[in-house]
């Protein structure tokens, strides 16, 4: 870490709380020297917001702790392997264009992936009809990988 380590247990600890019903406490949470949310915090609440405003919620949670003790890190944490649509700075690059670009990996296009077959028959999502699995850039997109 780049702050100066200290033999205060509160400040020394790192937590990873998670209340998916709404906010987590922040009262609670300011008492951690790290604290880290991720997508499943406030989900009830960012799932009920069309589009899905996860990332919003993730930095008025850390705002919240902040608040109460400035001297607590406070940070979201982000999955780097998967596009999240529920993420905004994510979502803003899932179409086509980026897609082309080669922004995303494809799924293999052979006999033996069950992913790229199920891709190539369910089609492009359709908001409108929304199906177990379906593939936003089903056929776009570079060569397979």
């Amino acid at each position: 870490p780049t702050w100066a380590p200290t033999w205060d247990l509160a400040s020394s600890t790192v937590t990873q709380p998670c209340n998916a019903s709404g906010f987590f406490d922040p009262a609670y949470a300011a008492k951690f020297g790290l604290v880290s949310f991720d997508w499943s915090n406030a989900k009830a609440l960012w799932e009920a917001a069309e589009p899905h405003d996860c990332e919003e919620l993730l930095v008025q949670q850390c705002a919240k702790v902040k608040a109460l003790d400035p001297r607590t890190r406070c940070m979201a944490y982000r999955n780097t392997e998967l596009a999240l649509e529920w993420m905004t700075t994510q979502r803003a690059v899932m179409d086509v264009a980026h897609a082309k670009r080669g922004w995303f990996l494809t799924f293999q296009d052979d006999a033996n992936s069950t992913a790229a077959q199920k891709c190539a028959a369910a089609g492009p999502c359709d908001p409108a009809h929304p199906t177990p699995f379906c593939c936003a850039f089903a056929g776009e997109g570079g060569p397979p990988v």
